[in-house]
């Protein structure tokens, strides 16, 4: 889920790199750190690639925290950490969400993921 609501507050620095992102995705509506675009093929996609991939380790929340109130809804993240756990891939996941406690069944279960706050 690329999902990029709490952006105010940010350094400019960071403000900068982010933005070639929001005009990569071609955004015609919407002001940086206004919007949210929920990847709903996310798992699907994981599911497909990583086989193709070199087992490394995964940050889950490089840019914004992947437990956005949307993710109660789409539970993206969720799946993808089930496919990360089920294929023996290390994570790390950052977020300071109480959201996070729904996945703990997951997280204990998995042999090498670490959960930590910004």
């Amino acid at each position: 889920m690329l999902s990029c609501q709490s952006l105010h507050g940010l350094p400019a620095w960071m403000l900068l790199l982010l933005r070639p992102l929001h005009e990569k995705i071609q955004r015609t509506t919407g002001t940086l750190g206004e919007f949210v675009d929920v990847k709903i093929n996310a798992p699907e996609l994981l599911r497909l690639e990583i086989f193709q991939k070199t087992r490394g380790r995964v940050w889950v929340s490089g840019v914004c925290d992947p437990y956005q109130p949307l993710e109660q809804k789409y539970e993206l993240t969720r799946r993808c950490l089930e496919i990360l756990k089920q294929h023996n891939w290390p994570v790390i996941i950052q977020t300071r969400s109480p959201l996070i406690l729904r996945d703990m069944d997951i997280i204990q279960e998995a042999k090498e993921f670490e959960v930590g706050s910004p």
